[in-house]
């Protein structure tokens, strides 16, 4: 939970209002649930917590909403994806990402794809540079960016 309040405190500081269900705690349950089914991954280097993504094998709701109709095609979509703070600017965030791309073809999927705010600038320029950008999405009052790297 350290590493997500970490980053919607990072997100909040640039202007953007997302991530804030972690900041006011509400977030703990759908992050317990999370890890109930296995979904959430953690990353620690020397024992302390560095990083940390979900990988969903199957769209959620969210998922559904941000992809519409191709979200059923055979994709893993990346959740709660942080690095913390300790650990910027090391490569984390990006073998990060290339672990979650092999556990995708290791399950044979399509598509391994995720989603961002549209106003991020610094998180759309880091995802746009491993992922091939996709439409924007409108949910919650906000748009959202996708992104989705094909699985050869």
């Amino acid at each position: 939970m350290s590493l997500l309040v970490g980053a919607a405190e990072w997100i909040r500081s640039q202007g953007i209002n997302q991530w804030g269900h972690y900041l006011d705690g509400s977030g703990r349950a759908d992050l317990a649930e999370a890890i109930q089914n296995g979904d959430v991954y953690l990353c620690s280097v020397d024992g302390r917590p560095a990083g940390t993504i979900s990988l969903h094998l199957t769209p959620s709701d969210w998922d559904r909403q941000i992809w519409g109709a191709a979200a059923d095609d055979g994709a893993v979509y990346i959740h709660r994806f942080a690095v913390a703070w300790a650990f910027a600017g090391t490569g984390l965030g990006a073998r990060l990402l290339g672990w979650a791309e092999g556990q995708a073809r290791a399950k044979e999927k399509r598509y391994l794809r995720l989603d961002c705010v549209a106003g991020n600038q610094a998180l759309n320029a880091y995802y746009a540079k491993r992922f091939q950008p996709r439409a924007q999405a409108a949910n919650i009052g906000m748009e959202f960016r996708q992104y989705e790297k094909v699985l050869d």
